[in-house]
């Protein structure tokens, strides 16, 4: 599969929204011809060449992908895009007078970066799906999954003593993976650990997070030193 990509600072997650402002031209572009011909694009974790998260192998891969279009003319190697991104569904848009777009997306499967075939104006790729498989571990961690964020809740209620409307989450293994990776807020370094992981991987990798968010908080409402009740806002 061919598929345009549109590096940003951020990860996508499958199944999650996404709300965009597309005005730089190339972009534009390359929205325009996703639309004329109703076909998706890649979101993809871009990251500084020194600050990157992915692992050596795959800095090296993307970076070889690159040299096969030789060219100084973007931002590429001192910024290396990740070699998993998510497809985006374009859902609704709308064209400003200024010619840029807004665009409400939502995240699609997950995709291998398998090479390279446009560099210039924008990225397109080759792309391999990524398919979750469901095991008897992959369930046993949703349970888990499950307790743990009833556990954290009852936490929450329990240090601020007010009454929280505790969301219901997906009972299907994999959406409650993606639907927790989304919510949480860790940074893009963790976010795209979790993108590459199977859905037994991210679940527990999820458990260990909620589990440390939890131990940070207090055990009881804490109080100002003159006794007035403290205020988490």
């Amino acid at each position: 599969m061919q598929l345009p990509l549109f590096p940003l600072p951020m990860v996508l997650m499958p199944q999650a929204p996404l709300a965009l402002n597309v005005f730089e031209p190339r972009y534009r572009a390359m929205v325009a011809q996703c639309l004329m011909h109703q076909q998706p694009f890649g979101v993809v974790l871009v990251q500084a060449r020194q600050l990157h998260s992915g692992s050596a192998d795959d800095i090296i891969q993307m970076e070889q992908f690159l040299a096969s279009f030789p060219t100084d003319a973007d931002e590429y190697p001192a910024y290396v895009p990740h070699i998993v991104a998510t497809i985006a569904i374009i859902q609704d848009h709308v064209v400003l007078d200024d010619g840029r777009f807004g665009l409400q997306c939502v995240g699609g499967e997950r995709v291998q970066i398998v090479g390279l075939t446009q560099r210039l104006p924008y990225l397109v790729a080759t792309v391999t799906p990524i398919v979750d498989a469901i095991t008897p571990a992959t369930k046993a961690a949703a349970m888990a999954m499950h307790e743990v964020y009833a556990r954290y809740w009852r936490a929450v209620q329990r240090t601020t003593t007010q009454q929280v409307a505790v969301e219901s989450l997906p009972s299907d293994e994999v959406a409650l993976s993606w639907y927790l990776a989304h919510r949480m807020q860790v940074d893009n370094d963790r976010k795209q650990a979790w993108l590459t992981m199977t859905a037994t991987q991210r679940l527990r990798s999820m458990i260990v997070a909620l589990r440390a968010e939890a131990r940070t908080l207090p055990l009881t409402t804490p109080r100002t030193p003159v006794g007035e009740q403290w205020s988490w806002n």
